[in-house]
């Protein structure tokens, strides 16, 4: 498939079914660099997963209370991914573990191409967020 740069003009939700993936295309965490296909929201992350279990927490319990439905999660093919959290109302971008290394304060369909920022000692520059399509 093929990534342009998206546009600033509101996604119109007819272009959420034609949409195949986002990518990134440059991130100062190679880990999260590449392409990203849409997932089910009824599946959870395995990072995710292996964080909650290291916290103790309950992973689906977590993933339902944390998780917006309304919108598609992305992963990677190395296990790295992007969604939206409803609970602090950003997306992140978070590597294979789990750990979150980027989050964006846009509450948008899609993970944004831009306002990101990075967690913690994550490095510059930010992700460089493309949307897909084949």
């Amino acid at each position: 498939f093929s990534c342009t740069l998206r546009s600033r003009r509101p996604i119109v939700y007819r272009r959420l079914c034609d949409m195949s993936g986002v990518a990134i295309r440059s991130a100062g965490v190679p880990s999260v660099i590449g392409k990203y296909a849409p997932r089910s929201a009824n599946v959870v992350p395995e990072g995710f997963a292996k964080v909650c279990i290291q916290q103790r927490w309950d992973v689906q319990g977590t993933w339902q209370r944390l998780c917006d439905f309304r919108k598609p999660w992305f992963e990677a093919e190395n296990g790295a991914y992007i969604y939206f959290n409803k609970g602090d109302g950003q997306w992140w971008v978070d590597e294979a573990d789990g750990t979150g290394v980027y989050v964006s304060r846009r509450d948008t369909p899609l993970p944004p191409a831009d306002g990101w920022e990075p967690l913690g000692s994550s490095p510059m520059p930010v992700p460089n967020v493309l949307l897909c399509s084949e």
